[in-house]
């Protein structure tokens, strides 16, 4: 018996090992401590860099002095942002201030009691205390106008503040003579334009319902904070008939080409309908002429939607779905779009693990006996 709840304590060890290791992974990206002339009081910026939404539901945030409870969700490889109510621009208020989504936005009327300009620590706790991040500094930065600012996600330095995107810091490049590949690279950062496109350059004139097209895109990232581009098909009501497929450009001032497969719902109406790849406040289209999806005759199905879990999707599950039921619309849903998912996997996980030590315990006493 002692062995059963060896084991059972072992495997609770592991799970919360686990469960650590998931909240570790949320970073303090940057912090301003003080107001200046753009952004008129404080705010702290996190990072989210898992492929999957979390929800940081009870979340504490403070400095050395006291701890303030936070509820954010963050989507996917995205930035969320604790604010002062307090700040001000451009006549906006607190979270309005930024150019963010209100779920990844918090306000508080202080950060603690306030971040001191120097000599000052920013703690990030999760739902159940465990201290995930901090970041210490000694000396004030007010005069300069900076932030604090993790560059690449990594190192710690002065940064102009770009709140709720990624951090560029050319101005803490070495200050070496740069040879002209350097000096060239640098030359392009600063010409290159600040407008964001997006170019459809290769896509098919016709295809049929229930097939995957891919759609080839150019699109350059300027001056935004947005990153995701979206591709789709419509009909003329602008009415979705394919999955919407999400690609990412994260780097400003930067040209991407990508390749985006779009699975074709399957439908039993023939016509001409509208490719469109949008994104980073841009929007491309072309047309596609799609013929109907294979038609059962004499026979009426249900039109009840089949639920596929992503991550037991296969091409061939899919294909043979359709051969079966081809006029069964097939709805697919991402697991990362329910912030609890995680947690619950886990506990149903546990739940079972305990049963089973138990089972093995009582055979184990019962052969003793």
């Amino acid at each position: 018996m002692k062995r059963g709840y060896i084991l059972i304590t072992l495997f609770f060890v592991v799970l919360i090992s686990l469960m650590i290791d998931i909240s570790h992974a949320i970073l303090i990206n940057e912090i301003m401590p003080h107001t200046n002339n753009s952004w008129h009081d404080e705010w702290i910026e996190l990072y989210n860099p898992n492929n999957e939404t979390l929800n940081l539901s009870l979340w504490k945030i403070g400095d050395k002095t006291s701890n303030d409870s936070i509820s954010l969700i963050l989507p996917p490889f995205s930035f969320g942002l604790i604010v002062d109510s307090g700040t001000n621009k451009d006549n906006l208020t607190g979270c309005k201030a930024f150019n963010i989504s209100n779920e990844s936005c918090y306000e508080l009327t202080t950060i603690g009691l306030g971040l001191n300009d120097d000599n000052e620590t920013v703690f990030l706790y999760d739902n159940l205390n465990y201290s995930i991040d901090n970041f210490s500094w000694s000396e004030s930065i007010k005069s300069t106008g900076y932030s604090w600012s993790k560059d690449n996600y990594s190192n710690w330095t002065t940064c102009s503040p770009t709140p709720g995107s990624i951090n560029f810091c050319p101005e803490n490049q070495s200050e070496e003579k740069p040879d002209n590949k350097s000096q060239n690279q640098s030359d392009n950062i600063i010409e290159q334009e600040t407008d964001s496109s997006i170019n459809i350059k290769d896509s098919p004139d016709k295809a049929q319902f229930g097939e995957t097209i891919k759609v080839k895109v150019k699109i350059y990232k300027g001056d935004t904070s947005k990153y995701a581009i979206y591709a789709y098909v419509q009909d003329s009501d602008e009415n979705r008939v394919s999955e919407k497929v999400t690609e990412h450009a994260r780097t400003k001032f930067k040209e991407y080409s990508k390749t985006f497969e779009i699975k074709l719902d399957c439908l039993n109406k023939s016509g001409n309908y509208e490719i469109i790849v949008e994104g980073l406040g841009e929007e491309d289209s072309e047309d596609i002429y799609l013929e109907s999806c294979y038609l059962i005759s004499n026979i009426k199905v249900e039109q009840t939607p089949i639920l596929i879990e992503e991550n037991e999707y296969t091409p061939t599950s899919q294909a043979n779905l359709l051969t079966t039921y081809p006029s069964l619309p097939i709805t697919s849903y991402s697991v990362s779009e329910i912030p609890a998912f995680s947690f619950l996997k886990i506990l149903f996980y546990a739940l079972g693990g305990i049963i089973i030590l138990l089972i093995i315990s009582l055979i184990i006493k019962k052969a003793r006996a």
